[in-house]
């Protein structure tokens, strides 16, 4: 076989150009015609409700997730409204643009026909491809990622503090959109100074540090004043990094199979910052009139008596806050609706029982123990109490 037409095939840049092409055809047929996925364009990680929070001026409500894809939506919908499809074909355009920042990467470590073939793979092949015609912040964050990685490069190769500068800036941002890259400009800045062994290796990661320290200080910053706790990204970072700590040994290939994933998430809701008030959010059903006033009831264990808390309405999302109770507690409580002059209405209740079987939470320190201080859920340790044998006293008197 003549192998001379495909060696020169892959020494054409033209190959280069045309996976973006590809990239992007493919990413605009997921928007607009049929998509691999089952998600719809808004997504599935609340970021359309986000953004349109801060879109119209609302500040960002959560630390569930990281604030950077929600102010990349909410640029969007301020400027043409809640149109998602917009915003998509933005990040299917950045995506577009993967095929040739790997080809540029790739040329710093291996030959050029390696990294024509390197970006002709991501062109076709890249996941990130699927979740463009989402709202993910997958795509948006790999493109921030090259180009960090782009501009480490051209610091490493000009020796130009001001490059190490830009992707320290860029570094610093990637975690504010997947929050297990927060290590990532640690291993950049650790890179000259163990691989390159180049001259001003301190300077330069001191300015990468640096550039990526400020970026990530006034989201630091403003988790420590609500939690009094360290959160650089989101509260869900630590079980991003934990998720890939599964795929391990023979798990390398398959990690939901590994045991530990057991320990995924608590079986059932609960905290252990008991320092802070209670935060319960709730959407209004269709069922309830746009006039009709929510109102948070609850009590703890501690105190039996029913207090009431009203709810603040914005964009839809009713928002309820109640005092923080000392762990251990079990907080109790549920959501009414009553009449208002303007619209007379029944009074809905969630749950439908109210008091009979209203929602519990639990605060607690206790993150391996029973929660369930009172029994009012079954949990597994009421199952293992059930199997345990009863204590017979008779086998005292067998003991020699």
């Amino acid at each position: 076989m003549d192998r001379r037409p495909l060696e020169r095939a892959l020494d054409d840049i033209r190959i280069v150009y045309a996976a973006c092409g590809v990239s992007l055809a493919i990413g605009l047929f997921f928007i607009f015609v049929w998509a691999p996925h089952p998600w719809g364009h808004e997504g599935f990680d609340h970021y359309h409700q986000l953004a349109l929070t801060l879109a119209s001026g609302g500040v960002f409500p959560t630390m569930e997730y990281p604030w950077g894809y929600a102010y990349f939506l909410a640029a969007f919908y301020r400027l043409f409204g809640d149109h998602p499809v917009i915003p998509l074909v933005a990040q299917a355009a950045m995506n577009a643009a993967l095929p040739l920042m790997v080809f540029t990467a790739a040329r710093a470590w291996f030959d050029r026909r390696t990294a024509v073939v390197a970006a002709a793979i991501t062109g076709v092949g890249s996941f990130n491809t699927v979740y463009a015609s989402t709202q993910s912040s997958d795509a948006v964050c790999t493109v921030i990622f090259m180009s960090a990685v782009l501009a480490f490069l051209v610091a490493e190769r000009r020796n130009d503090l001001r490059w190490s500068a830009l992707a320290g800036v860029l570094a610093g941002l990637e975690p504010q959109f997947r929050p297990n890259l927060i290590f990532v400009p640690l291993l950049l800045a650790a890179y000259p100074a163990v691989f390159a062994r180049r001259p001003r290796w301190a300077a330069h990661a001191a300015a990468l540090l640096g550039c990526a320290a400020l970026v990530l200080a006034p989201w630091i910053v403003r988790n420590y004043r609500l939690t009094h706790m360290l959160v650089p990204a989101s509260l869900r970072g630590g079980l991003q990094l934990w998720y890939g700590s599964l795929q391990v040994g023979p798990y390398l290939h398959s990690g939901p199979y590994n045991p530990r994933t057991v320990f995924e998430s608590s079986v059932f809701e609960y905290t252990s910052l008991d320092d802070l008030p209670l935060v319960v959010t709730a959407r209004r059903g269709c069922n309830i009139p746009e006039a009709a006033k929510a109102t948070l009831v609850y009590w703890t264990d501690r105190d039996a008596t029913h207090r009431t808390s009203p709810g603040r309405l914005e964009n839809g999302l009713m928002t309820f806050e109640a005092p923080e109770p000392s762990p251990p507690a079990v907080f109790y409580y549920y959501l009414t609706t009553g009449s208002t002059p303007a619209v007379d209405v029944a009074v809905p209740i969630t749950p439908a029982a109210g008091a009979e079987t209203p929602f519990v939470f639990f605060i607690s320190h206790d993150h391996l123990g029973d929660l369930d201080l009172h029994g009012d859920l079954v949990d597994s340790f009421d199952l293992i109490r059930m199997m345990r044998p009863p204590y017979l006293s008779w086998t005292s008197s067998m003991v020699p």
